[in-house]
């Protein structure tokens, strides 16, 4: 029995880098352009329409997400705002410095999408939570967003695997579809956009 759980814990770790190298493949595509803040911001409009996208640890997976939404909807939102939530786990409470470069990796990734679009001409901004469950706090992060801005609309990605399975779907987290139904209890609406891993 202990050999078989070594075995599976094993093959679960390999399971794990095997997507992660998939995801910084994504990276190394989508998200190399290095992006600095410019000297002026473009205003946010709280009465135009506005694209939340919910932002991960994979810069390129969101980049997938943002240019979607820029392609299918040309020049209709005229504010981008970019939210996560970073994971307080047992590897963040090891110590101050692993918190702090927690919350840093999650701001640089939030900056990173907010100076993209001000290279832009578009007004964006970003907001960041942390907490030991991200669904709920992307939830209350996304009702104080739907406090400011009327017309909005959020997004979130959600891997697709060629061979799919019940071993990939208990090992991969449902935060879209949860939090996609917390809002559309709302009456908010989540677009989750699909992302193809081979």
């Amino acid at each position: 029995i202990t050999g078989a759980v070594i075995a599976l814990c094993i093959a679960i770790q390999k399971y794990y880098g095997k997507i992660a190298r998939k995801l910084k493949e994504i990276d190394n595509l989508l998200a190399t352009a290095s992006t600095t803040l410019t000297q002026t911001l473009p205003p946010l409009d709280s009465t135009q329409p506005t694209a939340v996208i919910l932002i991960g640890k994979s810069r390129g997976v969101a980049m997938h997400s943002l240019l979607w939404v820029m392609r299918m909807f040309p020049n209709h939102f005229k504010n981008f705002i970019f939210i996560s939530a970073g994971i307080v786990d047992v590897e963040s409470f090891s110590g101050k410095k692993a918190l702090e470069t927690m919350q840093r990796d999650v701001q640089q990734t939030l900056n990173y999408f907010v100076s993209f679009c001000h290279q832009r001409g578009i007004a964006a901004k970003a907001l960041a939570t942390y907490g030991t469950d991200p669904v709920q706090q992307l939830t209350e992060l996304a009702e104080e967003v739907c406090k400011e801005f009327k017309n909005i609309i959020f997004f979130a990605t959600k891997l697709v695997f060629v061979h799919d399975n019940w071993i990939t779907r208990i090992l991969h987290n449902e935060t879209a579809f949860s939090l996609q139904r917390r809002l559309h209890m709302q009456g908010t609406q989540l677009v989750v956009l699909p992302i193809r891993i081979e």
